[in-house]
């Protein structure tokens, strides 16, 4: 971080040097997490065509609106700094930040925008033809950058050297809507947040029985969209059946761009909730429509959980970052040690020091079990089967002969070894490329109540990033946690 505002203040002086590399930073890191060629979800090797990306528009607080706005507040950044640029430092700044910055954007522009207009289009909603304009017109914008560069900027000095679609390559190519709007026979739809499910072929299909869930320890919001499928003008009324949910109590919609959608983000008030679980509704109603979604409270007062520090399961899911231990033991010199600037939040834990032996003999448990190790408390609400999903940055071993291998064990049970090695260009090894990261999985059932994973160190330089813990199949997070993922 320190050479990055170094570089830029050796360019463009000290009073915006600290700004410019901010926005680096957080270019960097959102392109860790996805770089702008590979959000197409495509491949080159060999060459495929663009399908939707994994951000999830309708859970975790919709993801691809979330990475919308990062990308939004840094080019809001980045137009800040122009104004403060002198005309001698206007090609150079264009060069090295404004074109790599917005650029990138515009990227997840065109194929977020175009994920969004095909899952309204699948809604019904009219709205459907704003998100494929906003697609269209990152594309095009991408375009007239790229046309500056090579033609207008230094009158010509670089023309040819940058290309908007190198090897002409799918992920470069406009995005259109594959699927078609449904059949429109009332004036409006509410979707609530979980309420979809993506299959293989990217068609949308609702969830019977979607329950918005919420429980005091995660203090949780959801979001409901109204979306206008016919008709130039919509007043609904909002109504909950308690005074504990807040919401609010009217939404109008038009057939005006951008007016037809409208989320809603619904909330708990906890100090008028009772102390039990509990049901309500809440009820949408127009001049001649009405539609009806459901919620569900967790105020019950929990003793375990009076002076509890750990996480606390929201409806059955658990997302933390790595560095988010509970405690930490370290074993001589070895240590989970954490690491900052890496990784999708920031910074990760890895196995140190890297000049330490592995374990070459993982069958015995109690050695392994001495090694430095990192534990994390949890509470489940419910009892039934989960699935732990570890994520590592896809790193190769430190030495010939060494692994990239750790081990987990849940409430004091057997060792699970777990190796994140590669071979060649495997498609894992692909896979690992395009998200910066590699995966295992562990099944554990589990009772109502604590529980603890513990994380032990087997070979050096093991990276590891993040944890999930999902016991009711929901659909899996992609890059950043949800805001639920913090320790009580």
């Amino acid at each position: 971080r320190t050479h990055l505002s170094n570089w830029y203040e050796s360019i463009f002086g000290k009073a915006i040097a600290g700004k410019v590399s901010d926005v680096l930073w957080q270019y960097y890191n959102l392109a860790f997490e996805r770089k702008p060629e590979f959000m197409g979800w495509s491949r080159t090797e060999p060459t495929t065509k663009t399908t939707f990306t994994a951000y999830n528009p309708n859970n975790f607080g919709d993801q691809v609106q979330q990475r919308l706005d990062a990308y939004m507040e840094l080019v809001k950044k980045l137009k800040e700094i122009t104004t403060k640029i002198t005309a001698e430092q206007k090609d150079s700044f264009f060069e090295l930040v404004d074109y790599p910055v917005s650029c990138a954007a515009l990227m997840n522009q065109k194929f977020l925008y175009h994920q969004k207009a095909d899952l309204y289009a699948q809604l019904g909603g009219i709205g459907a033809a704003d998100y494929s304009l906003l697609s269209t017109q990152a594309y095009e914008l991408i375009k007239t950058k790229t046309t500056y560069y090579n033609s207008i900027l230094a009158a010509g000095k670089w023309k040819g050297i940058m290309s908007m679609d190198p090897r002409k390559l799918p992920v470069f190519e406009p995005g259109k809507v594959s699927h078609p709007e449904l059949q429109r026979f009332r004036s409006f739809t509410v979707v609530t947040e979980g309420q979809l499910h993506r299959d293989s072929a990217g068609i949308y299909h609702y969830l019977k029985g979607t329950v918005l869930a919420f429980d005091r320890w995660n203090k949780q919001q959801h979001f409901a969209d109204l979306v206008l499928q016919k008709g130039t003008l919509l007043t609904c009324t909002v109504t909950p059946s308690t005074n504990w949910v807040k919401v609010d109590k009217e939404v109008s919609l038009s057939s005006a761009t951008n007016q037809s959608i409208k989320r809603l983000w619904i909330g708990i008030d906890w100090l008028k909730a009772p102390h039990q679980i509990i049901s309500a509704n809440i009820i949408f109603r127009t001049a001649s429509e009405q539609d009806t979604i459901c919620v569900k409270i967790d105020n019950r007062d929990i003793a375990e959980l009076k002076n509890f520090k750990g996480y606390v399961a929201s409806d059955g899911y658990i997302a933390l970052y790595a560095t988010g231990f509970s405690k930490a033991k370290n074993s001589g010199k070895e240590e989970w040690k954490i690491i900052e600037g890496f990784g999708s939040g920031g910074k990760v834990i890895e196995a140190w020091p890297l000049t330490n032996q592995p374990t070459l003999n993982t069958s015995d448990t109690s050695a392994i079990r001495n090694h430095a190790a990192v534990f994390y408390n949890f509470y489940t609400l419910n009892k039934g089967n989960a699935n732990f999903t570890i994520t590592t940055l896809p790193t190769f071993a430190v030495n010939k002969g060494q692994g990239v291998r750790c081990a987990v064990s849940i409430d004091k049970g057997p060792l699970h070894v777990l190796e994140f090695k590669t071979l060649g260009r495997s498609e894992e090894w692909k896979a690992n490329v395009l998200s910066n990261t590699a995966q295992r999985n562990i099944n554990s059932a589990l009772d109502t109540g604590k529980h603890q994973m513990v994380i032990y160190m087997i070979d050096p330089g093991v990276i590891v990033d993040r944890i999930t813990i999902n016991s009711k199949d929901s659909e899996q997070v992609y890059g950043n946690l949800p805001a639920t993922a913090k320790q009580l």
